[in-house]
This record gives C-alpha cells, structure tokens and sequence, in this order.
C-alpha cells in the first residue's frame, strides 16, 4: 500500500514537472489594446470626470 502511495506521488510530480515547460513557453497576451494608454501614465480622465455613481457609493 505504502508503495503504491509512493509510486503515485512520484507519477503526479514527475507529470507536473514535465508539464511546466510548455506552460512557461507561452506569450501572455497584452492587457490593453495598441491605443490604450495605462490609467497611470495619463490621469487626465479621472481628474476631470464628476464621477457621481463612485460617490453615490462611497458616501452611503
């Protein structure tokens, strides 16, 4: 029983272990579109924006 436990977990590990390359070998997709401008770098509409649902909520 102790050797089956054993030679499972081996198994599991060894087919995580080689699953992990082709995992790690993928591009990520960018987040934001080839015009988006990252809410960080250019804070223009929040500065500007009444925003009137956002504190409807925060106020209640």
């Amino acid at each position: 029983m102790r050797s089956l436990f054993q030679f499972s977990a081996a198994l599991s590990i060894a087919f995580s272990l080689t699953g992990l390359p082709a995992l790690a070998s993928e591009t990520a997709a960018p987040k934001l579109g080839p015009n988006a401008t990252p809410i960080t770098a250019d804070q223009t509409y929040l500065r500007g924006s009444e925003a009137p649902d956002y504190w409807a909520f925060r106020l209640s």
